[in-house]
Order: structure tokens, then C-alpha cells, then sequence
């Protein structure tokens, strides 16, 4: 998987697990059946965060276990009518799709 037999979003995914494995010096990778992915804010993220989103989403990549979401920041349907900028909601609503 490191080595991108399964294609680049898995390889940069390895990588990342590795680096943060090196950091804790874990000694081994665990089996999961499910994961939150927390942190889908535009203020958290910002342009980079973006981009990254959906670079990965141009590579195809998936989620291969069951995985839920933390809530947006915005009413992506109804973000005009509670006041908030255009160019914010914009970006919050690109992250939540």
C-alpha cells in the first residue's frame, strides 16, 4: 500500500500513517473497523485544506471502512438567509461535499 499498489491517495495515506507511527514510535498498524473524521471546517482548513479534499477526490479515493463525519459549519441549503458571507459558505459547502 506504501509503495502504491493500490494508487497514490492509499500510498499518501501510508505516508502520513508512517510519519505519525515515527513521531509515537509505534511499532505496529492496528485492524479498524470504522472512524470519525473529525475537523471538516473551513476555518480549520482553509484553502489548502480545499485543495488537498479534492485532489483526493480527482484520484478517486474512497473510505474503505464505515466512517461518519463531524457537522459543517454551514446550512449548506440555507446559508443566504442566516446572514453569513457568500465567499466562506462557498468554500465550507465545497469541504462538506
Amino acid at each position: 500500500m506504501l509503495e502504491g499498489e493500490h494508487g497514490e491517495s492509499v500510498s499518501e495515506a501510508m505516508r502520513i500513517l508512517v510519519a505519525i507511527g515515527d513521531v509515537y514510535e509505534a511499532t505496529k498498524l492496528i485492524p479498524v473497523r470504522s472512524a470519525h473524521i473529525a475537523g471538516i471546517s473551513y476555518k480549520s482548513h482553509g484553502d489548502a485544506g480545499i485543495e488537498y479534499a479534492e485532489n483526493l477526490l480527482q484520484q478517486g479515493a474512497r473510505t474503505k471502512i464505515h466512517s461518519s463525519l463531524n457537522t459543517i459549519g454551514v446550512d449548506m441549503e440555507r446559508w443566504r438567509s442566516m446572514g453569513l458571507p457568500e465567499g466562506f459558505s462557498t468554500k465550507q459547502t465545497r469541504i462538506g461535499r
